[in-house]
């Protein structure tokens, strides 16, 4: 969604228009901000190249790197070797070695490394799975702030602004927290949200520390090219640098909100920034009250097409799109419907970009090889030097790839084939831009998410009323 439609879509919006002063709020956040987020993408490509080393930040990577291979080598290989592991499939116990290192790696970073290896859990089918398996089977989580921490973090930012804040956060993340408050002035209840202290920094100095260790082996370790770890450095930086400031949070929400009101998403309410209350560190919101998801009861029907409609459905008709839409930040409000407590990041397509993807969709679905290669070229995921020729071979020749088998393959079909579509993306060396990816990633997301619901909904149940739509906004945008 360009700045441009924001400001026409925020002047009609009576979602806007119930908070007195937001307009101007939003007016201010799309100023402030316009520059930066115009360099973001370009800033995360620096950061994902191999360059010089901020020297606290690398002796900390050496130590818990090297605590790691001493706890492997100590209290792990002895008894692999006695049970004949490594002897049984070498390859795979290497390959598993190096998630299992990885992750108490990361383990000993602290919170952005905690933040970075979430990513990783949540980006199945765009790194090696044992990578994912591994991240998920032993996840890397932080201690929350004390309320003292989120106190001294808000009193620094808006004064006295803030009363009451309740002691146990709402919800938490490695980068921050979401603890209920009122307002000093007249007692209002609303949602106060904190970024931790110092992860800023950390995170761009991890990206950069990371690039110069992957950045060589990618080049050396054909093994290493097609899965491309620069790229998931890349990706990592980007959302990084946008959920680093929390002004974003107050932006984003304002465009998803602008997103819902378009698609008529009446199972869906977006909390409100508070105007004179977003700042970088802090950023405070209307409480719609509630619970989370999890320890609520809801109509499934209606909670997915609110999570399909911001994620998916958004992308294709609007150009801006959820593109972290976490378990944690769920709500079921008191009338049932679901709200969004946490706006991290947003992906956004650009008019070609939007193109090629309904394009690469409406061919997948119909089988065209070409059109998917001619789709690919108009988001820019083709450079020069691809063998077109076998490329197409391969995507004909992939079983996974056939629309009758992801139509009528099960449960897994879509999803599988998506993985294999990605598979041979990068084995081809194509390159996607970064907002694909993260569209791509929120698939995979809203297969899990389909899951956790349970009962008889699948993945191509859910997506199918958007398939069936897809000619349609082929044809609107020409």
């Amino acid at each position: 969604m360009t700045a441009l439609r924001v400001l026409d879509e925020l002047e009609s919006s009576s979602w806007v228009r119930a908070e007195s002063g937001l307009l101007e709020t939003a007016h201010e956040l799309l100023q402030d901000l316009g520059n930066e987020r115009a360099t973001v993408e370009r800033h995360a490509a620096r950061l994902a190249r191999p360059g010089p080393l901020p020297p606290l930040r690398a002796a900390r990577h050496l130590a818990s790197l090297t605590a790691a291979r001493w706890r492997w080598q100590y209290t792990r290989l002895p008894f692999d070797v006695l049970a004949g592991r490594p002897f049984d499939d070498l390859s795979g116990y290497l390959k598993a070695t190096v998630a299992h290192l990885l992750r108490d790696h990361l383990a000993g970073l602290g919170a952005p490394a905690a933040e970075i290896a979430r990513i990783v859990g949540g980006s199945e089918g765009l790194l090696p799975a044992v990578v994912v398996d591994e991240i998920r089977r032993r996840p890397v989580t932080v201690a929350p702030m004390s309320r003292v921490t989120v106190e001294a973090i808000v009193t620094r930012a808006f004064g006295d602004a803030v009363g009451a804040i309740e002691d146990a956060p709402f919800s938490a993340t490695a980068l921050g927290q979401l603890h209920r408050a009122k307002l000093a002035a007249d007692g209002r209840s609303v949602l106060v949200c904190v970024r931790r202290p110092g992860v800023d920094g950390a995170l761009r100095a991890d990206a950069r520390i990371t690039a110069t260790m992957v950045g060589p082996l990618e080049a050396l370790v054909p093994q290493l090219r097609d899965p491309h770890p620069l790229g998931f450095v890349e990706l990592a930086a980007r959302q990084s640098l946008e959920e680093a400031d929390l002004r974003n949070q107050a932006l984003n929400a304002i465009e998803l909100a602008l997103a819902a009101e378009a698609l008529d998403l009446d199972g869906l309410v977006i909390p409100r920034p508070i105007p004179g209350l977003v700042n970088r560190r802090a950023v405070v919101f209307e409480d719609l009250g509630g619970a989370p998801l999890d320890e609520s009861s809801f109509d499934a029907d209606r909670v997915l097409r609110s999570y399909l409609g911001i994620t998916i459905e958004s992308a294709l008709t609007n150009g801006v799109f959820h593109a972290d839409l976490r378990p944690e930040h769920l709500v079921i409000v008191p009338d049932g419907r679901l709200s969004v407590v946490g706006f991290g990041a947003l992906g956004r397509f650009d008019i070609d970009i939007r193109r090629g993807a309904l394009k690469y969709l409406t061919s997948v679905f119909s089988g065209d090889v070409d059109a998917q290669i001619e789709a690919m070229r108009m988001t820019g995921a083709v450079p020069a030097g691809v063998d077109v020729e076998a490329l197409a071979r391969d995507l004909s020749a992939s079983s996974a790839l056939q629309p009758m088998q992801m139509l009528t393959g099960g449960e897994g079909a879509i999803v599988a084939g998506l993985k294999e579509a990605v598979r041979l993306l990068l084995r081809h060396r194509l390159r996607p831009p970064l907002e694909v990816t993260l569209f791509v990633r929120n698939v995979f997301a809203l297969n899990a998410f389909v899951k956790s619901l349970g009962g008889d909904v699948t993945l191509m149940s859910a997506l199918m009323p958007l398939v069936q739509r897809l000619p349609q906004l082929n044809a609107e945008l020409g």
